[in-house]
């Protein structure tokens, strides 16, 4: 299992280094295009519904990092200069261009008498998740779900991520740090709780355990039960079921006749074409009435009880339907794109923004945690 995970690690104290400083573009990103209006389902009010001088660094020092850096990374020692230090975050050349609102994310209220102005975010393109970060304005709140880092190749509930797949997560989290505690949400599978717990490792909310950046060194961070990974009783996090696989699906035993019906390799090319073809409407529930569903009874209350920041992993089965109907299939989500010979599916660390402001009105953004929005 380990040479399986690890064989082909790269390093992983750069990424924690440099992963907030990153300015990435998908492959199609268009930025210029039009903003479809996206569907708004009703939440009444009483819903429950880096390294910046380039030095090669050998050694936690510094030199190389920062002080929260270190502390995240289980420098205890860092810890104390991390909680009085108060360095803006670098915004990525998307976010100087499309935002006013700053460097930092607002945290508090708005001031009496400001009337911020939201950020519109593309629909037809993935979002940088620190971009949306950062222009999350003052009367605004927002939950992050995202499809799982990279996983092992078996896809049952206790499949853990791959070595690659927490370099990944620590990565997507630096691109979170900043002020503001988050929320986070795992949907019961063993690879989204991973996610989101080294997330937050990466954006600085919670200590890595002793002993945590040797073994992000030495290349042995233990990702599998039967290695003995045990989740920490004291890391805060929920658990959604129904942000799972299955949300959409009704009958899975006609979906496999059909599989074999129609010589389909992959599931995942039956949702292409339930979304974009109308195939297979017999197989999933009502598209419109499930993302309505999900929505407004699991996943946003009402403005007023909802925490700032809330982190979500999920999967790609349940983030391909929301996405779509979300942006109302301004981003290409085709399983296998003939015409463009390419990939169209919901990658790793892919995933949907939900915004909703303090007059309980929601919009969406589609977000990327890694440089490729994009992924099978």
């Amino acid at each position: 299992m380990k040479n399986k995970l690890f064989s082909k690690a790269p390093i992983l104290l750069a990424a924690l280094a440099t992963a907030a400083a990153l300015n990435l573009t998908a492959c199609g990103d268009n930025s210029g295009s039009t903003t479809p209006s996206a569907p708004v389902p009703t939440v009444s009010s009483s819903s429950v519904a880096g390294n910046p001088s380039g030095t090669t660094c050998e050694a936690l020092t510094t030199e190389c990092y920062s002080a929260e850096q270190l502390c995240a990374m289980g420098q205890a020692q860092h810890c104390a200069a991390a909680t009085s230090s108060n360095s803006q975050i670098p915004a990525s050349s998307a976010s100087q261009e499309n935002s006013s609102a700053g460097n930092t994310p607002a945290e508090t209220g708005c001031a009496a008498g400001e009337t911020p102005t939201p950020v519109a975010f593309p629909q037809d393109t993935w979002n940088d998740i620190g971009d949306v970060y950062k222009n999350i304005q003052c009367n605004e709140k927002v939950i992050f779900i995202v499809r799982h880092a990279e996983r092992d190749a078996q896809t049952g509930k206790e499949s853990p991520l791959t070595i690659d797949g927490v370099e990944a997560a620590i990565a997507a989290g630096q691109k979170l740090a900043g002020p503001g505690e988050f929320k986070f949400v795992n949907s019961g599978f063993l690879r989204t709780f991973q996610t989101v717990y080294y997330m937050a490792i990466g954006r600085g909310q919670y200590q890595a355990p002793a002993g945590f950046a040797d073994s992000l060194a030495a290349f042995t961070v233990v990702t599998d039960l039967e290695d003995g990974f045990v989740v920490p009783t004291d890391f805060p996090t929920d658990t959604i079921t129904q942000i799972t696989d299955g949300w959409f699906l009704k009958d899975k035993e006609l979906r496999e006749t059909y599989k074999v019906r129609d010589s389909i390799n992959n599931v995942n090319e039956m949702y292409s074409k339930w979304i974009y073809e109308g195939m297979y409407e017999d197989v999933y529930y009502n598209l419109e009435e499930r993302c309505t569903e999900v929505i407004n009874n699991y996943l946003v209350k009402d403005y007023s009880v909802m925490p700032k920041y809330t982190l979500m992993g999920s999967h790609d089965q349940f983030l391909m339907p929301l996405t779509s109907w979300a942006t109302n299939k301004a981003i290409n989500l085709i399983f296998r794109d003939y015409e463009l010979k390419e990939w169209r599916w919901v990658g790793f660390l892919s995933g949907l923004a939900i915004i909703i402001n303090d007059k309980n009105e929601i919009r969406y953004a589609p977000i990327k945690g890694m440089e490729q929005g994009y992924g099978r």
